[in-house]
């Protein structure tokens, strides 16, 4: 059953620029949300967080998952590391003070305030937890290109229910408001779950809380997958995620993953699109990879970014490069202290011996 909330006003016309604001908006402030919520630094350390809080609202067939754990960002070591780049927000006219990293919320409250009516600080802030992620079910380049749109799930913990709830009713007075469009309240699991009535498929979002998450979706059978998802099976209970994840360190701020179904598949559009020029992508499906994860940590020396393949079994070439594998870094004492960027690998001679064992196989016309 299905509840209509009615816009009085106008009759509905077709398309519209403030309409595409509005939306536009709303994407763009779930993605700031990740990429700036942590980065200021602002959520207390007393609130806790689950390093899979994310995953484990995430369909057991997502292809990829970024997730950020802001606590983990709540540290002497990060306003040290982010004092290091203010030399480059300044070349970008960017104002940040590692000191004071709440500032850096000033401009972009205005600008989403111009374009939604929200702001970070009064609207966001008072309710939005330390986990927060973006899945994406299917990344089928070549579909995206010829106008389907992608299977993406945003999804963020929730400190405060109330204030959530508050957010969810303003957000749909918002878009009623500033769209030609109606806001239909859908019955699924139990969760308080809405959906854009819209001519356009891509404005059709939707979005809803479900217990303590957060969602925000491209369309209504992606959000009804990720409620679905947690309740029951999900990508958190998948073998192949908790394989690339495993051995990651336990106080990242950022994990990337993609599952090795998903990089294949998305490799192989890349490829039969052109966007991989020489590439072969079947060689993912020769490696055995079944999963990758990524991490970026905090340290005193800077970010510290690990990266684990998961695969069906090791060749014995794969299991000499593994035992290669050192700590002991020999090259870093012939590098300035002011180096941002150190990448350190061994035996690439075995990378290069295995990359040529591979069989080879002919393009896809």
């Amino acid at each position: 059953m299905t509840e209509q909330t009615n816009l009085t006003g106008s009759p509905q016309t077709s398309g519209g620029g403030n309409r595409m604001l509005i939306i536009g908006g709303l994407v763009v402030l779930a993605v700031l949300i990740i990429l700036i919520i942590g980065a200021v630094i602002l959520i207390p350390r007393l609130l806790g967080a689950d390093e899979n809080a994310i995953a484990s609202v995430m369909p057991p067939d997502t292809s990829m998952l970024i997730e950020l754990n802001a606590l983990n960002l709540v540290s002497d070591d990060a306003n040290r590391v982010a004092r290091a780049f203010e030399d480059l927000f300044d070349a970008s006219d960017v104002d940040f003070n590692a000191e004071e990293p709440a500032n850096a919320l000033e401009d972009l409250d205005d600008q989403l305030e111009e374009a939604t009516g929200f702001t970070i600080t009064d609207d966001i802030l008072p309710w939005i937890g330390p986990n927060m992620g973006i899945g994406a079910i299917e990344l089928d380049i070549e579909a995206m290109d010829n106008g389907e749109l992608p299977q993406v799930i945003f999804a963020a913990t929730i400190r405060d229910i109330a204030a959530a709830d508050v957010f969810i009713e303003d957000l749909i007075d918002v878009i009623e408001d500033e769209t030609n469009n109606r806001v239909d309240e859908v019955e699924h699991g139990g969760a308080l779950v809405f959906e854009i009535d819209s001519d356009f498929e891509d404005e059709r979002l939707a979005f809803g809380r479900s217990s303590e998450i957060f969602f925000l979706a491209t369309n209504i059978d992606t959000l009804e997958d990720a409620i679905d998802a947690q309740q029951g099976e999900n990508l958190g209970d998948i073998e192949a995620y908790q394989a690339a994840i495993a051995d990651l360190p336990g106080d990242r701020a950022l994990t990337i993953y993609f599952s090795g179904a998903g990089l294949e598949d998305t490799l192989n559009s890349a490829e039969d699109s052109g966007g991989l020029e020489g590439f072969d992508a079947g060689t993912i499906e020769d490696l055995g990879l079944t999963g990758v994860g990524m991490a970026a940590t905090i340290v005193a020396e800077g970010i510290r970014v690990d990266f684990i393949g998961s695969y069906e079994s090791l060749s014995d070439a794969q299991q000499e490069m593994l035992d290669a594998q050192t700590d002991r870094i020999e090259t870093a004492e012939f590098l300035p202290e002011s180096t941002y960027l150190f990448l350190v690998g061994q035996r690439l001679d075995l990378m290069w011996q295995k990359r040529h064992r591979l069989p080879q196989r002919r393009h896809r016309r």
